[in-house]
């Protein structure tokens, strides 16, 4: 592989914290949609490269199936408490929507810099 998984899971989630960024400052409609799009990009990288970091770290096969059954379900949670309730919550507190796009963008970054050590890669994740 030219990239390994943590390197691509990265590259993702700094592609929508940027977008995020960008849209706090679209100025039209067809700006907000294609940076969503981008970010849609972004999100796609993010899935399957931590797939493969969860079955490059779990290699015994029931810890792996219940890694997976915990990612789904937290990614299905997370899914529905991010976009409807808490960004919901933002939007209303703000009541700007720009303001939800800033503040994700802040989050992602918070996320990236407070967390990268957790993906510290083992042999397996070595890119």
């Amino acid at each position: 592989a030219v990239y390994g998984p943590k390197a691509l899971f990265l590259a993702g989630f700094a592609t929508v914290g940027v977008g995020s960024l960008i849209n706090g400052f679209a100025v039209n409609g067809p700006m907000l949609f294609v940076i969503r799009a981008l970010q849609g990009v972004g999100a796609a990288l993010t899935i399957p490269s931590a797939v493969t970091m969860i079955v490059l770290l779990f290699p015994n096969r029931t810890e792996q199936d219940r890694a997976l059954g915990i990612f789904a379900g937290l990614g299905a949670a997370g899914h529905v408490g991010g976009l409807v309730i808490l960004q919901w919550r933002d939007y209303i507190r703000e009541n700007r929507m720009e303001m939800v796009f800033l503040d994700n963008g802040n989050d992602s970054f918070r996320t990236i810099s407070r967390h990268v050590h957790i993906l510290s890669e083992p042999s397996t994740l070595k890119e």
